[in-house]
């Protein structure tokens, strides 16, 4: 193995690290929405009804728009075109085979460290004058491999791992695996190491959230508006129509819920209306499970009515989205459909949809997400200071 590409996917050796590459392989897991349709795609045998009735629902359950699926696949042909050009594949030979190589994973980095990162495969710096792709970036090419291998190929995401009755055979999707991860949360810190920006590493505040706050309770903006098939309107101010009423009182509930008993974000969106129980003066959450007491023991959180700091109450918060949604069982926070309307399904919102809805917000950017899928929420002594564990 390169020197540099060894390093990079060096065994993380702390607590921290493993969580990160877990939470990492689970994010990218829940990026593919739907089950996958082709799973014999190419059989023998298969009539040009049942090909064509695979193609037309695989095109319908694609989960992304035409214009990402259009990126997706100029980032799949770039690598393909990389790995030959570079004597990783023959001419005429696809990274995207089926079943994948065994060493598809490894080519996934090889492709991602050559265009982002500031080390070369041999373990030397890239000269500080040459252009390199933004962490934000490497996580696009990420995700078109998810898509390729996931949807394309028809291996949804079943992470990928070495068959148990074949040795040496591998399973599922190579890009949603411990090898990319870990890849992907190295090129992050040296990114970070390095001055860059990184995507999601800013800190929820009561500044933030209260900015959040106001800004949503703007009457265009918290008006909760008929259904209307179509587009978003003619509006030209794309503030004034990025969420609607329903969309923007469910954030502000889960940031502010995040914020005060400082949640991961798995934790906060699996939280079910069972989980709380109100009274007089607030309310109490008790969590089933948390990845920080994986054996019980988890102390409720007391949330209390807080009239003089509104942006920060998540009583109030909670109220007003479990009346503007109508949830009365299941998941608190559950998917929507288009229109600013909650989908029938009971289905959790998952951080991966977090991320897309936030995508054109000022102050509640996708910055206030991390990449290993926390609501960061200790800055200062601010969390927890108006509601604790007891």
């Amino acid at each position: 193995m390169y020197p540099g590409l060894y390093n990079a996917l060096a065994t993380p050796d702390t607590a921290l690290e493993l969580d990160d590459v877990a939470d990492d392989v689970a994010a990218e897991q829940e990026t593919l929405t739907s089950p996958e349709v082709s799973a014999d795609n190419g059989s023998a045998g298969a009539t040009d009804e049942l090909s064509s009735l695979r193609e037309t629902l695989k095109h319908v359950s694609k989960g992304i728009s035409d214009g990402t699926e259009s990126e997706y696949k100029r980032l799949i042909s770039n690598c393909d075109t990389f790995l030959r050009e570079h004597g990783f594949l023959q001419d005429g030979e696809s990274l995207f085979s089926r079943p994948p190589r065994q060493e598809a994973a490894y080519l996934i980095v090889v492709w991602i460290m050559d265009a982002c990162d500031s080390v070369k495969l041999d373990g030397t710096n890239k000269p500080s004058a040459d252009e390199r792709g933004s962490y934000g970036h490497a996580q696009k090419m990420r995700a078109a491999m998810t898509y390729a291998f996931g949807h394309l190929q028809g291996l949804g995401n079943l992470p990928w791992h070495e068959s148990e009755l074949r040795s040496g055979q591998m399973l599922g999707n190579p890009s949603v695996s411990v090898e990319v991860s870990s890849y992907m949360c190295s090129l992050r810190r040296r990114k970070v190491q390095a001055g860059e920006v990184a995507v999601s590493a800013r800190a929820i505040t009561s500044h933030i959230l209260n900015k959040m706050y106001h800004f949503n309770h703007q009457p265009e903006n918290w008006a909760i508006l008929d259904y209307r098939p179509g587009g978003r309107g003619d509006s030209s101010n794309e503030s004034s129509w990025w969420a609607g009423g329903r969309i923007r009182r469910c954030l502000h509930a889960a940031y502010t819920i995040a914020f005060l008993c400082m949640l991961r974000s798995d934790e906060v969106l699996k939280i079910q209306l069972q989980d709380l129980h109100f009274f007089s003066n607030g309310l109490v959450l008790t969590l089933p499970f948390r990845k920080t007491h994986q054996n019980g023991d988890i102390k409720p959180f007391w949330l209390w009515i807080m009239p003089t700091e509104a942006h920060l109450c998540a009583v109030q918060a909670i109220a007003e989205w479990i009346v503007a949604s109508k949830i009365t069982t299941g998941y608190l926070f559950q998917k929507f459909a288009s229109g600013d309307r909650v989908a029938e399904a009971n289905q959790p919102l998952i951080p991966h949809h977090m991320v897309h809805i936030l995508s054109g917000v000022g102050a509640a950017s996708t910055s206030m997400l991390n990449a290993g899928g926390r609501f960061v929420a200790y800055v200062n002594g601010e969390a927890g200071a108006s509601s604790s564990p007891t």
